[in-house]
């Protein structure tokens, strides 16, 4: 199981979190998807500078054995606030 804990000490949510589940085998993207964030700062919505955009993936088994790709897709605002 993963916890992931994104508080800060603004009101206004300075990052944007997708998480999407493809089949190994066949590639094909899997019903369940989470996200969580700022929808604004999404990579096709946000085109500023100052936000920063990383896209991971890795490969993991399911409970069953089945092979899961797991892409994480992260924005992040770098405004004046949270650059030092």
């Amino acid at each position: 199981m993963c916890h992931l804990n994104l508080k800060t000490n603004e009101e206004r949510q300075e990052y944007y979190l997708e998480i999407s589940f493809y089949d190994f085998k066949t590639n094909q993207k899997l019903p369940l998807e989470i996200s969580e964030g700022n929808i604004n700062l999404k990579k096709s919505n946000a085109l500023s500078r100052y936000v920063f955009f990383n896209s991971e993936s890795f490969y993991a088994l399911d409970s069953e054995g089945k092979g899961i790709i797991t892409k994480v897709d992260i924005s992040i605002n770098k405004d004046e606030e949270n650059v030092k």
